[in-house]
């Protein structure tokens, strides 16, 4: 259930993100989420609950999140200094 609930909160953390005007705490915290979600998808490819095809597919995806959030903190610090 950790890992439904994670990938819950990453989804609140971009939703609350892109409502505030300061986004670095909102971004922070869904970047540890993202993580947690990836600590939890090796550990269960490490206890052999997915397949090396799941675990590679679903690996990718929450990369691609964590590339996309941390661009986006990227920006918003870029922003402040502005």
């Amino acid at each position: 259930m950790r890992f439904f609930d994670s990938s819950l909160k990453v989804l609140q953390g971009v939703v609350e993100a892109n409502q505030k005007e300061q986004k670095s705490e909102a971004l922070s915290a869904t970047l540890l989420e993202v993580e947690l979600i990836w600590t939890h998808l090796r550990l269960l490819y490490d206890l052999r609950g997915i397949s090396q095809g799941e675990f590679q597919v679903l690996s990718e995806r929450v990369s691609d999140v964590g590339r996309q959030v941390t661009a986006w903190k990227t920006w918003e610090k870029k922003k402040r200094k502005t």
